[in-house]
């Protein structure tokens, strides 16, 4: 199960953090908000499917951490 994740420099997301309920999580927004960003660096994380072009415009990389069962996950 996911715990948390951590995200900076990826599309929309600056710097975030996002703690997950063990039970259900929602992600709700107005348009263009960065939900749709979130799936995309799960799966950048999760699978190494990267989505092109996916660093915050300026900046020069990207680290994505993601906590599952207490192992933590990371690409840059």
């Amino acid at each position: 199960m996911i715990g948390s994740i951590v995200i900076t420099n990826f599309q929309a997301h600056k710097d975030l953090y996002l703690e997950l309920d063990p039970y259900i999580t929602s992600i709700v927004g107005p348009s263009d908000a960065g939900k749709s960003s979130i799936i995309r660096f799960l799966r950048w994380v999760m699978l190494n499917d990267a989505p092109g072009d996916f660093t915050t415009w300026g900046e020069t990389f990207s680290i994505g951490q993601v906590y599952v069962d207490g192992i933590r996950i990371v690409r840059k």
